[in-house]
């Protein structure tokens, strides 16, 4: 279910819309904040049952340990 919202782009622009008004009406993002993001980063959509909240986190994508073969 969440993968198939993450590709939604409606789903998506509401979440942006959401974060933004949570914010009073506008969000700033720097060019150096923006050059900040890697591939590596990773966004989490998670749902908190008990608060009735989208939880959104960022995590870094972890490598593979390669020192080791299946």
């Amino acid at each position: 279910m969440t993968e198939k919202k993450l590709s939604n782009h409606d789903y998506i622009f509401t979440l942006l819309t959401a974060v933004v008004k949570k914010n009073g009406g506008e969000l700033r993002i720097s060019e150096d904040e923006l050059c900040k993001v890697s591939k590596l980063d990773l966004v989490k959509l998670l749902w908190d049952p008990e608060k009735s909240e989208v939880v959104l986190r960022v995590d870094a994508m972890i490598a593979p340990d390669t020192k080791y073969k299946n």
